[in-house]
């Protein structure tokens, strides 16, 4: 009888580790993070998003505006997240390296183009925030008034960047340049690898 209690409890322990072994095969972001011997740098891509989205400061009378591209992905989001959790053979993750490296050469152009359009709107806005600070140093408007007059131009800087029509061309080269990347990884993945990257991108 205690022979028996003990294959149970066997058994038991195995369809636990079992389990446990099934939930860390799931890509969502509670899945405790794979250790695996993957380099960040080589895999890591533009965020066409930050690109498209830029976090634009407030101005002050001592701060002049300012564009942040910094990547704002959740880290589920990102790609290095995924290709971790697909336990990718050599030759894959040199595939896929490669085609991160034609992506990034893909992009490059453009998003140096994106870069250009939003300094020169933010010149533009700089140029715009000395005058109304001009008129508050001069009391021909209060702080509040300088404040108020500020946060208007933000608002309108941020839609000029989001309706600039050429920003907005090169943008959509740059999300044909992702399509194009994940596209090729996909077709080195086998089913379950396909299975958990279909998983993670439906819910970017």
């Amino acid at each position: 009888m205690r022979k028996i209690k003990l294959s149970f409890a066997a058994m038991a322990c195995a369809a636990l580790i079992t389990l446990s072994g099934c939930q860390k095969d799931d890509v969502g972001p509670e899945m405790e993070e794979a250790v695996l011997a993957f380099d960040d740098q080589k895999f890591q891509i533009t965020d066409v998003n930050g690109m498209e989205n830029p976090i634009i400061t407030d101005a002050s009378e001592s701060t002049a505006f300012s564009a942040s591209h910094t990547d704002k992905q959740p880290e589920t989001h990102k790609l290095t997240y995924i290709l971790k959790r697909l336990n990718l053979t050599e030759r894959q993750r040199a595939a896929v390296q490669k085609f991160v490296a034609q992506h990034e050469e893909c992009v490059a152009a453009h998003r140096s183009r994106v870069q250009q359009y939003h300094e020169e709107l933010l010149k533009k806005a700089n140029a715009i925030r000395e005058e109304h600070i001009s008129a508050y140093k001069a009391g021909s408007i209060s702080k509040q008034e300088l404040e108020r007059r500020l946060s208007v131009l933000r608002e309108r800087l941020q839609e000029e960047i989001k309706k600039h029509h050429d920003r907005q061309v090169h943008l959509q080269i740059m999300h044909k340049c992702r399509a194009s990347l994940f596209a090729k990884i996909e077709s080195i993945l086998g089913p379950e690898q396909l299975a958990k990257w279909t998983h993670w991108k439906k819910h970017l």
